[in-house]
C-alpha cells in the first residue's frame, strides 16, 4: 500500500531540445529531443520513488500526450493511476540556444518573444513571489542576474543580483514563500539561500566531489528542497523553514 498518494490536475508532457541558433520563420536543425513526465505531484512522486518511499502518482490524462506521460512513468518503475480525460494532456517545450546568450518568452498564444540576448550561458530562471522581478543564472558569468517584469511580460534594467565563485556558476534557481532566493552551485556542490540583498541565509553544502545542478521543494509541506547531484546521479535533500513558492498552472 503506498505511503504516499500525490494528485496532478494539470501534468504536462515536457520536451526539450537545444539549437545553435533560433530564426524565426526558419527550419531548425534540433538535437535529439529529450521527453519527461511534468507537473508538480508528478516530479514528486518520481523523486519520492527514487528514494525507497512507497507512492502513487494520480493524474488525468489523454490524448496521444497523455499515452506517452504515462508510459514514461512506468519506464521509471512509478506506480499510477492515471484518469481518462477527453482533453489532450498539455505539452510544454523548451529550446536552448546555444550561439547566443538569449532567453526567450513563449506565450500561450505562440507568441515567442525575446527578453535577453547577452545573457552568458542563461540556465535557471525564477520569479519573485509578486512577480515584478525575473531571476536569471547566468552560469559562464558566475553569477545571477535580476531585472523588473514589466505590465507587458518585457523586462528592463537587467543587472547582476548575486556573484559567485568557482570553477562552474549558478545553474537552476527556485524560490521559498519567505522571499528567498535558493541558487544551485555546482562547482561548489553549495546552495546558497539568498535574503532581498543577495546575503546568505544559509548555505547548503553537499558532499566533496558532488555538482548541485537543479533544485526543487517537495514533501508533506513543501519545506524540503529536494537537489540533483550530476556527478554521482543521485539526490539530495534537506529541511528548510520555509515551504518553496507554490507555482501557478494554467487552468
Amino acid at each position: 500500500m503506498a505511503e504516499v498518494l500525490t494528485l496532478t490536475m494539470n501534468p504536462a508532457l515536457d520536451l526539450s531540445t537545444q539549437v545553435e541558433r533560433l530564426e524565426p520563420a526558419h527550419k531548425l536543425r534540433c538535437e535529439q529531443p529529450l521527453w519527461h513526465p511534468g507537473g508538480g505531484g508528478i516530479n514528486v512522486a518520481r523523486v519520492l520513488h527514487r528514494l525507497g518511499v512507497g507512492v502513487l502518482a494520480l493524474f488525468p490524462a489523454g490524448g496521444g500526450t497523455g499515452q506517452r506521460l504515462c508510459r514514461l512513468l512506468q519506464d521509471e518503475g512509478v506506480p499510477l493511476q492515471c484518469l481518462p480525460i477527453d482533453a489532450e494532456t498539455r505539452e510544454n517545450f523548451q529550446v536552448t540556444e546555444r550561439a547566443t546568450g538569449r532567453v526567450y518568452r513563449l506565450g500561450t498564444d505562440g507568441r515567442l518573444d525575446l527578453l535577453l540576448s547577452n545573457v552568458p550561458s542563461p540556465n535557471g530562471i525564477a520569479l519573485s513571489n509578486d512577480e515584478r522581478f525575473l531571476f536569471v543564472a547566468a552560469t559562464r558569468g558566475n553569477c545571477v542576474w535580476r531585472m523588473p517584469l514589466l505590465a507587458d511580460g518585457s523586462v528592463s534594467k537587467a543587472g547582476q543580483f548575486f556573484t559567485s565563485y568557482g570553477p562552474s556558476g549558478p545553474d537552476g534557481l527556485a524560490m521559498d514563500e519567505g522571499g528567498r532566493l535558493l541558487v544551485a552551485n555546482p562547482g561548489l556542490a553549495y546552495v546558497w539561500v539568498l535574503g532581498p540583498r543577495a546575503e546568505p541565509d544559509e548555505v547548503l553544502t553537499g558532499q566533496a566531489g558532488s555538482s548541485v545542478t537543479n533544485l526543487a521543494f517537495g514533501g508533506a509541506d513543501s519545506k524540503t528542497v529536494f537537489c540533483t547531484d550530476s556527478t554521482h546521479g543521485t539526490i539530495l535533500m534537506a529541511g528548510l523553514a520555509h515551504a518553496g513558492t507554490r507555482l501557478h498552472r494554467p487552468a
